[in-house]
């Protein structure tokens, strides 16, 4: 249903990890998943919870209905804006209506986000991009390429319809919209650290907390949004205190040769239990061990399940 951008794909540019409706999915059975998918949105906002995907702006902004322009198309598909930019300003560069075509090949065709090939106009195949059509063209493939999943996002904002009042959403942003439906991407530690409490033995002053804290404020985003995965089953969090359902339960992992052991967690409870690791360099290296190779949540398994090993 979706598909990686284009900047995802060649790696360039930002926004690599969002996802766009698959222009080319346009099946009756198709559209009907986009539509399901639009309820599921509509879940989303009505219970507090986040959808662990990166959607585009453009896929906002069709909801709110405001206006997508270059900077999107920017933030998904570097390449493309500075192929028309160049395309544009081609004259400037000394080429000329003569050698116009020994540079450029293209008719009036483009790819879309998922590699099918699109017309642009009638017969688009059989018609050359000249000196003096290219505006024309680099127009059209702006306008195709930030309208490409309409028919789709057209069947999601159907189905969000079903359950939230669309006349609601006239009233957010679509920043606003993405933020209710997906959460920040970066991980507030000050309001985790809030949404905490221990156990077993452990306080907000023991020496194993302090330095908990200070390697997870060690990690990059990303290796936060590990860590919550591995302890919670998700990779963001609430959007503010009243938005948490459960608090993390930091609690003591008793063990003889803790500096042996890693973590043990409980993602149905959001329960961590930490072995009282020696140093700051340990339980960083533990952690971070734990967090990037046990990705399984089937019955809660971690790798301590089968003893101290790495």
């Amino acid at each position: 249903m979706f598909v990686q951008s284009s900047n995802g794909q060649h790696s360039v540019g930002g926004g690599r990890e969002t996802w766009i409706p698959r222009a080319t999915a346009t099946s009756p059975k198709q559209l009907a998943m986009f539509e399901f998918f639009g309820q599921l949105i509509g879940v989303v906002i009505r219970t507090g919870n986040q959808l662990n995907m990166d959607l585009s702006s453009t896929f906002y902004k069709f909801l709110v209905g405001e206006r997508a322009n270059l900077s999107d198309l920017r933030s998904v598909d570097l390449m493309c804006v500075q192929s028309l930019h160049a395309l544009r300003t081609i004259d400037q560069q000394g080429v000329t209506a003569e050698t116009f075509g020994d540079v450029f090949t293209e008719t009036f065709t483009t790819n879309a986000t998922d590699g099918g090939e699109a017309e642009l106009v009638a017969h688009g195949a059989q018609r050359r991009v000249t000196v003096d059509n290219r505006l024309r063209f680099a127009a059209l493939v702006e306008r195709y390429r930030l309208r490409e999943a309409w028919p789709q996002l057209a069947a999601v904002r159907r189905g969000l319809g079903s359950v939230v009042s669309l006349a609601t959403l006239s009233l957010l942003t679509w920043r606003e919209l993405k933020l209710r439906v997906e959460g920040s991407a970066e991980i507030d530690l000050a309001l985790l650290r809030r949404n905490t409490v221990y156990r077993g033995g452990y306080d907000a002053r023991h020496r194993v907390v302090q330095l908990f804290w200070r390697v997870l404020e060690s990690f990059s985003d990303a290796e936060r949004a590990l860590f919550l995965r591995f302890a919670w089953g998700r990779a963001r969090l609430p959007p503010n205190d009243a938005a948490f359902t459960q608090k993390l339960k930091l609690s003591l992992l008793d063990c003889a040769n803790p500096d042996e052991h890693l973590a043990l967690s409980h993602t149905c409870f959001f329960d961590l239990e930490l072995p009282p690791y020696s140093s700051f360099e340990i339980m960083r290296r533990k952690l971070l061990y734990a967090i990037t190779q046990c990705v399984a949540m089937d019955s809660d398994f971690t790798v301590t399940n089968a003893g101290a090993w790495e």
